[in-house]
């Protein structure tokens, strides 16, 4: 009977194996939630960063808003994408949520400018209220997306 208990171990011991195998794949494997939150953890920390940006680091932090800009504009395009394969009631929600993003977009842009064109002595309100309007507009994309 122990060498069938061998025998039995040994074609239970493979399929085992790779079905646990399998298991620690999928469990150490970061899915689309696992990236995102690593996204946002980035991006605070980025926006945490660049609020203590003095105005010799000027240009460094508009380089930074640019690409702020860039990563919401992207993320609006793939959510446009994602709302119009969700069909007719989906699209017109969107497309009452984007308008208000649009606005809220135009509106951090605007303070961009500012930043900008800001002296040193202008530097640390305008510095302020552009990262606090960037941060609640990507506050405002995310809440989009998960709604969407």
């Amino acid at each position: 009977m122990n060498g069938n208990m061998t025998t039995m171990h040994k074609k239970l011991k493979i399929p085992i194996l790779a079905a646990l195998a399998g298991v620690f794949v999928l469990i150490g494997a970061p899915g689309p939630a696992a990236a995102d939150t690593k996204i946002e953890k980035e991006a605070q920390e980025a926006y945490r960063d660049v609020k203590e940006y003095g105005f010799e680091k000027k240009e460094d932090a508009i380089a930074w808003l640019k690409k702020r800009q860039m990563a919401i504009e992207i993320k609006l395009k793939q959510l446009k994408q994602q709302a119009e394969k969700g069909g007719d009631k989906v699209k017109k929600n969107w497309d009452k949520t984007v308008a208000a993003l649009e606005k809220q977009k135009n509106a951090a842009a605007q303070k961009a400018e500012k930043l900008t064109d800001s002296t040193k002595d202008a530097w640390e309100d305008a510095k302020d209220s552009v990262v606090a309007t960037y941060k609640d507009l990507e506050q405002a994309v995310d809440a989009a997306a998960e709604k969407l």
